[in-house]
């Protein structure tokens, strides 16, 4: 795995580095959408169901072209993941205690709603089919996610006495205490196109994230959580084109 991220730093580094003399170089900034969710151990799927949660991205990219239709991008993006855990049945659940120290509970449906920050750097191949004016392409690759920040939010509903906690905020590592391990290591797989202008070009690109390492902060298997991100994205690039 540290193989991995030291040779995609190296190769984000020389592409920073090199001239156009060895192929094309543009740079961009790029934002979107999607939608989240956590695959989960067999373990979990007895007793939850995960649905999907909105979540967003935004940041910079670098675009180096080369042998006519072959590109490398790489990216550095604000990215969120998250899902929402909802159990499948009416159930009584503990939600705290009061100040004599006595257990509160709730019966009904409980969720559990979270989204987790990263840094993210997806390092991607891009095969480009070449055109004139509209240039569509396939693109795949590794990505690396540090957990930068998140949040959570339970709640158990009902038709008689519902309850909602207070966001709170997550934390990462490897501590029993801790919500989600801090390293995300996966690979990204989509494709989109490009419209080229006078000045630069507009991206649109559609992406699926598979998430790898597993975020138990304890690597434990039988807890195993994987993240998943399905999103759509625009960006504009300042110079380059075919």
């Amino acid at each position: 795995m540290r193989a991995i991220y030291f040779t995609s730093v190296l190769i984000i580094t020389l592409l920073m580095s090199s001239s156009e003399a060895f192929g094309q170089i543009s740079y961009g900034v790029k934002a979107g959408a999607g939608i989240g969710t956590f695959s989960m151990s067999d373990q979990f799927k007895e007793d939850f169901v995960m649905d999907p949660v909105l979540i967003i991205h935004a940041g910079g990219m670098v675009n180096y072209q080369f042998g006519g239709k072959f590109a490398v991008q790489a990216e550095i993006l604000f990215a969120q993941k998250g899902g929402e855990l909802v159990s499948r049945q009416v159930d009584e659940w503990v939600i705290g205690s009061d100040l004599q120290g006595n257990v509160l509970t709730r019966v009904g449906v409980l969720s559990i709603r979270e989204k987790v920050n990263f840094l993210e750097i997806p390092l991607l191949l891009q095969y480009r089919f070449r055109g004139r004016q509209l240039t569509p392409y396939l693109a795949v690759g590794p990505q690396f996610g540090f957990a930068i920040g998140g949040n959570g939010k339970a709640k158990v509903d009902n038709d008689f006495d519902p309850w909602e906690s207070e966001k709170r905020s997550l934390t990462f590592g490897s501590a029993n205490a801790d919500d989600y391990a801090a390293f995300d290591f996966g690979f990204s797989l989509g494709g989109g196109f490009e419209l080229n202008l006078d000045s630069g070009s507009l991206t649109f690109d559609l992406r699926a994230g598979l998430g790898v390492s597993n975020l138990d902060p304890r690597g434990r298997e039988a807890f195993k959580v994987n993240s998943r991100a399905f999103t759509f994205g625009i960006g504009y690039k300042f110079g380059g084109g075919w």
